[in-house]
C-alpha cells in the first residue's frame, strides 16, 4: 500500500519503507492513504522530499482506525479457515 500511494510522489531515497510498514499495525488501507497524504503535506510545507521525518510527523497526528480488539476478531475469522 505504501509503495502504491507513494509511486507518483517525490520520495527521499533514504525512506525506510520496511520499518514504516512494520509500524502500521492497525492501520487500514484508507488510514495508510491518509497517512501518506499527511506526510506529503508535511514535506511540501517544509520544502523537502517525503522522508522518515515527514512520516514521523504524520504518525504523531494520524492514528490507526482499527483497534487491537477488531484486529483480533478478524484474525479469528482467518483461523477458522
Amino acid at each position: 500500500m505504501l509503495t502504491l500511494h507513494l509511486s507518483s510522489r517525490p520520495v527521499d531515497a533514504t525512506l525506510d519503507l520496511g520499518s514504516l510498514a512494520t509500524a502500521l499495525g492497525g492501520y487500514s488501507a484508507s488510514d495508510i492513504r491518509f497517512l501518506v497524504d499527511e506526510a506529503a503535506r508535511d514535506a511540501f510545507r517544509n520544502l523537502r522530499l517525503i522522508d522518515d521525518d515527514a512520516f514521523a510527523s504524520a504518525l504523531a497526528r494520524v492514528g490507526p482506525s482499527v483497534s487491537p480488539e477488531v484486529e483480533a476478531l478478524f484474525g479469528s475469522f482467518e483461523q477458522r479457515g
